[in-house]
């Protein structure tokens, strides 16, 4: 009644798809607040591109609620926090422009230390797509970015509004403008279909633009990704769960040539140039063989690996506060 399942691939269309994995950390809350019975997540697996995605998935009417006018995925996330924590916690430079330590501004440094010169020194207009509230914009702007966010969310909206923001809705951008730079950060795993998201994306981008995207991953590598935050993003409050390789089939068949990647903290980290006038060919990546057997092995040591971690950073916390509590005693 409120499930749909799903025959095929929804990056390549492939129909050799089957069971992968159920969740590993629960929603029961989500399921709470939707007012329906809890049931685990499941995910299936795609032969060709090693695409692991939500299947079944939630039906539109349980979508809108999500991520609607109710936007209850949003009140999920913040929980019992208050906002301007659930804030910071997404924006290091919520309150400044300091360049601060982080995962997102890791990427952005990356990416524009080593292909700044590609812009020739031209004001550089960088649309951040699916923004959020904007958590991006004072990086962009501590680095000479003229930044514009695009977000569908009115939760996040109306925090953009509030905390001064430029961010709006899809219908209040101007289709004709183009930009430089289109960044993404933890947005396409919320897109059910992730062929529309890049299409949509792509529409504001420049021939020869910088295309920048960070997507969730349940891979591991045997230098990275080593935590718990890959298995967790297997949860209902996602679609997708991405590979290279699943990520090489979209880029090449939307004319992104794939410059640079990397893994981090349970994530893939995409850098691309649009090449609408050439035809794109990332073989690197589209050769990768990722069996089902190698991703299940691969997701049972990052289990491992994720089970490991926690345990010792819970070890070093607790081992810190009895060393706070011993000093303030004497």
């Amino acid at each position: 009644m409120y499930f749909k399942h799903l025959t095929c691939c929804p990056v390549c269309k492939s129909k050799q798809i089957r069971f992968f994995t159920s969740e590993y950390q629960t929603t029961k809350k989500l399921f709470e607040l939707l007012k329906i019975n809890y049931k685990k997540s499941k995910w299936s697996h795609c032969s060709k591109c090693s695409h692991v995605f939500l299947n079944p998935v939630f039906n539109n009417i349980i979508s809108n609620k999500l991520y609607g006018n109710e936007s209850l995925y949003r009140i999920y996330s913040i929980g019992e926090r208050k906002i301007d924590e659930y804030l910071l916690e997404i924006d290091s430079n919520l309150y400044d422009m300091k360049q601060h330590k982080s995962p997102r501004n890791d990427l952005m440094i990356r990416a524009l230390k080593k292909y700044k010169k590609h812009f020739k020194n031209k004001p550089i207009k960088f649309l951040d797509f699916g923004a959020g509230f904007g958590a991006q914009e004072n990086f962009a702007k501590s680095h000479n970015l003229i930044y514009q966010g695009v977000e569908i969310d009115k939760w996040c909206l109306q925090q953009a509004e509030r905390l001064g923001r430029n961010v709006t809705s899809p219908e209040n951008l101007k289709s004709s403008e183009k930009y430089e730079i289109v960044h993404s950060w933890q947005v396409f795993e919320h897109i059910s279909d992730p062929n529309y998201g890049i299409q949509e994306s792509l529409k504001y981008l420049k021939s020869n633009g910088l295309y920048i995207l960070n997507v969730p991953t349940f891979l591991i590598t045997p230098f990275n990704n080593w935590d718990w935050g890959g298995i967790k993003a297997l949860n209902w409050g996602h679609y997708h769960s991405y590979s290279i390789k699943s990520l090489s089939y979209l880029c090449t068949k939307y004319s992104i040539k794939i410059i640079d990647f990397y893994y981090s903290n349970g994530d893939i980290n995409i850098i691309g140039i649009y090449s609408p006038n050439e035809k794109v060919d990332n073989k690197i990546f589209s050769k990768i063989t990722y069996t089902f057997l190698f991703n299940k092995l691969n997701l049972y040591i990052h289990i491992i690996t994720g089970i490991c971690l926690s345990s010792v950073k819970f070890l070093v916390r607790f081992i810190k506060k009895i060393t706070n509590l011993r000093k303030s005693i004497n």
